[in-house]
């Protein structure tokens, strides 16, 4: 009977892996993210926080229902085929090393496929108490056309709605700060997550003034202007405001002017700017509202 069990504690020992042997990886370290395409989807994950001391050799994503997957051997992503266009996925992903896979990741989000992914570029300007918002459109329309995109404001949800990349919101109040997103649906539906946001917009403020240039007026004495606003407002532009920013020698220069009247123009002044110095300046314009978004322009001078 002892030599028995000396046997199987042998036997045992044998098998036991030694100290520091590679194990299985872990689980992706980020929940999976997704994009529709037309009777398919992108999976994109981040790899996990220990290989289990053996180099990963592939991932592995699995689509949820159907269990349609893909692998990829170099990247943190891969493309879903054989989907369903109208139907909701969700996926996870597992890494394998030498060892065998690890866990799978948490499930992503649900996934709409074959509905459009998010617009491109979103922007708004001012209008009086309305504004006009912009895109363009979507990478992928998914797996039938574009049949209409919804701008929503915020706060207040008013709607426009288009078959093209611009529309007007209207019924917003002059002064208040809104943001848009923006949203393209086909005949599947709009994708949960696939929206563009704008930027902050005051409404009822000008427009940004529009092909600010650069002219030399002396030497060292560069002059920006440029073109009105495509719109005032809600009121008469009272005035155009606007900063300069120069590197001189290690310092830093900030030259705020105001316009007189309506002249969009304005000249260095103060000091001569060497040729070859960087110079950023932002224009905006003013009525009664408030000051509006501003134009940016960079140049080097030159004169």
């Amino acid at each position: 009977a002892a030599l028995a069990v000396l046997a199987v504690l042998a036997g045992v020992l044998a098998t036991a892996a030694p100290a520091g042997a590679a194990t299985r990886p872990g689980a992706p370290s980020t929940i999976p993210t997704t994009a529709p395409l037309k009777g398919s989807a992108i999976v994109a994950w981040s790899p996990p926080r220990s290989n289990g001391g053996s180099a990963i050799r592939r991932y592995v994503a699995t689509a949820t229902p159907g269990g349609r997957t893909c692998t990829s051997t170099t990247r943190f992503s891969c493309t879903v085929l054989g989907l369903t266009n109208g139907v909701t996925y969700r996926f996870s992903v597992r890494a394998y090393n030498g060892v065998g896979p690890g866990p799978a990741s948490a499930l992503s989000g649900y996934t709409l496929v074959g509905v459009p992914t998010r617009p491109l570029d979103p922007s708004a300007i001012s209008l009086a108490a309305s504004a006009r918002v912009a895109w363009r459109p979507p990478l992928s329309k998914g797996g039938a056309p574009i049949v209409r995109t919804v701008a929503t404001a915020t706060p207040g949800g008013r709607t426009c709605t288009t078959a093209g990349t611009t529309c007007v919101v209207t019924g917003l109040r002059n002064g208040t700060t809104y943001r848009f997103t923006i949203a393209s649906s086909n005949a599947f539906g709009t994708g949960p997550g696939q929206v563009a946001t704008t930027g902050p917009v005051v409404v009822g403020t000008p427009s940004p003034p529009r092909n600010l240039r650069v002219t030399c007026v002396a030497p060292g004495t560069p002059r920006i202007s440029g073109d009105l606003p495509l719109s005032p407002g809600a009121s008469p532009i009272l005035r155009f405001e606007g900063r300069g920013t120069a590197n001189l020698s290690g310092l830093e220069f900030t030259q705020d002017w105001t316009s007189v009247g309506l002249a969009l123009s304005y000249q260095v002044a103060g000091f001569l700017v060497p040729k070859g110095v960087r110079i950023f300046a932002e224009v905006r314009a003013v009525n009664a509202v408030g000051a509006g978004a501003a134009a940016p322009i960079r140049f080097t001078a030159e004169c």
